[in-house]
């Protein structure tokens, strides 16, 4: 959706404009300049971005940190990996 026409929508309801007006100019320029990665919810370098892994992380690491931590007989859901490259 355009920024053009995000305006138009969010300024068609019953909220007051004045307060919408500075919010608007307050986010929406930050909103329109996320790459496609930041757009969405995801896991690789093309798929979108996640609080539980680091971006250089990628479903192969996920599914290798899954595997062992189940082998450990702990639960992979609701944690974090953070993957360091060294060198």
């Amino acid at each position: 959706l355009s920024a053009e026409k995000m305006y138009i929508f969010l300024t068609a309801g019953a909220a007051d404009v004045a307060e919408l007006e500075k919010l608007w100019e307050d986010c929406y320029q930050r909103m329109y300049s996320l790459m496609p990665r930041e757009r969405q919810m995801g896991l690789g370098k093309t798929k979108g971005i996640s609080t539980y892994f680091s971006s250089n992380c990628e479903e192969e690491d996920a599914a290798s940190a899954g595997k062992f931590l189940e082998s450990v007989k702990l639960s992979p859901y609701n944690t974090r990996l953070f993957k360091k490259v060294e060198g």
